[in-house]
């Protein structure tokens, strides 16, 4: 497939559909979650609410991602930001199930799976390699 030969205009590229959204089954809830893709200012204020005063990386990365993620068939956020500890409380098998799927539709990487595995239940080791920068990034990392 080659190159597309058009060039876009700013109307063209704002009403591009570019943040796809994905349902994931969750059969131990008894039915489907919809997890969407973050746009840019969702993700820089997602990255910035996971770092604590001094910089270090806060607790429940997982949760508050998830928060920020699932949404309903509206695309309306199931949870505010500050509801993230309730999740805490969930089957930690069905949440990183959604957190896979979460990163794989926002193109976060495994940088971000072995950073975020320090504070996560499980064998840090299972970080697939990607190139896709990391979910801990600031927007200014991502960008240069």
């Amino acid at each position: 497939m080659g190159l597309i030969d058009m060039n876009l205009d700013k109307t063209t590229i704002l009403a591009a559909k570019d943040l796809p959204i994905q349902v994931v089954p969750i059969p131990e809830w008894g039915g489907d979650v919809t997890l969407r893709t973050l746009n840019a200012l969702d993700m820089d204020a997602f990255q910035q609410s996971i770092r604590g005063e001094n910089g270090a990386v806060l607790n429940q990365v997982r949760e508050r991602f998830l928060a920020a993620a699932m949404v309903d068939e509206n695309g309306v956020r199931l949870f505010a930001d500050e509801d993230f500890a309730a999740l805490a409380n969930k089957n930690p098998n069905v949440l990183a199930r959604l957190f896979t799927a979460a990163q794989k539709l926002n193109g976060i990487g495994a940088a971000a799976n072995a950073e975020i595995a320090k504070n996560l239940p499980g064998d840090p080791n299972d970080a697939s390699s990607s190139g896709s920068p990391s979910l801990l990034a600031t927007p200014t990392q991502i960008n240069s």
